[in-house]
């Protein structure tokens, strides 16, 4: 299953085309220009490998090989992979940490952190691998900024939305790394836009509020019907129905 290959490795690869001292000298000026809110945790075993601590959080910056999905990486507002002679790093949490991301705040925190890296290094592009998507480096950073101060999770940025050959279901990949589970969405008539609002609209609540714990029933979009969720695969789905309020009232389901 794909989500037990993005646990062993990064959930943040930066993909340069400049040399790797460019980049090494960047993240020393990252840390320089903090003013103390970046600090080294201990001195690095190589020049390349870089330990840093934010906010509490401590990080791995790692010189890295891409992962093997990069390939079939879903492009989000930029063109296809750079160049094979690019260099690479990977971000991820310490060691310690590790786990920390099913926390909404320590999962937030992480993005913040990442869009300082990329603000400050200017990668060419970054691949987000818990959603397998290769985001433009830009818009990572603004919707992660936008996030923070209050607005909606970045799910463009770091779930990929996925429909059925048939188009009658939609599901997510990559909401399992901020909180242990996946929507999936049963489709009827409508237009594809509304029903990406649905399904961007729960990803929102569960990202930023933490797992379904028990099946609920919450307001559709348009008011005059119902969501149904409904807890799948050892709570590891969510699993999402369309119905009137007369439908669950009387039924308890569809």
């Amino acid at each position: 299953m794909i989500g037990q290959i993005v646990e062993r490795q990064s959930p943040l690869y930066l993909i340069f085309s400049c040399d790797v001292a460019k980049v090494i000298a960047g993240i020393d000026d990252f840390v320089c220009d903090s003013v103390g809110k970046v600090a080294s945790a201990l001195p690095s075993m190589s020049r390349s490998d870089h330990s840093l601590v934010w906010n509490g959080l401590q990080f791995s910056l790692c010189l890295a090989e891409l992962p093997e999905l990069a390939v079939n990486a879903q492009p989000i507002l930029c063109s296809s992979m750079p160049t094979a002679n690019s260099n690479v790093f990977s971000l991820n949490f310490a060691d310690h940490v590790t786990g920390g991301n099913r926390l909404p705040e320590i999962a937030q925190a992480f993005l913040k952190f990442a869009a300082l890296l990329v603000k400050q290094l200017g990668p060419d592009r970054v691949i987000w691998t818990p959603g397998n998507l290769l985001v433009d480096p830009g818009y990572f950073a603004e919707a992660v900024n936008d996030y923070a101060e209050g607005g909606a999770f970045p799910v463009l940025a770091t779930i990929q939305l996925i429909w059925s050959p048939e188009k009658d279901g939609l599901h997510t990949e990559g909401l399992e790394w901020f909180s242990g589970q996946e929507v999936h969405c049963d489709v009827v008539k409508g237009s594809e836009q509304i029903w990406l609002r649905r399904i961007v609209r729960l990803v929102h609540d569960i990202a930023t509020n933490g797992p379904l714990t028990t099946d609920e029933t919450v307001a559709d979009l348009d008011g005059h019907q119902q969501v149904l969720l409904t807890l799948k695969d050892e709570a590891r789905v969510v699993h999402a129905r369309i119905g009137s309020e007369m439908d669950i009232s009387s039924t308890g389901s569809f």
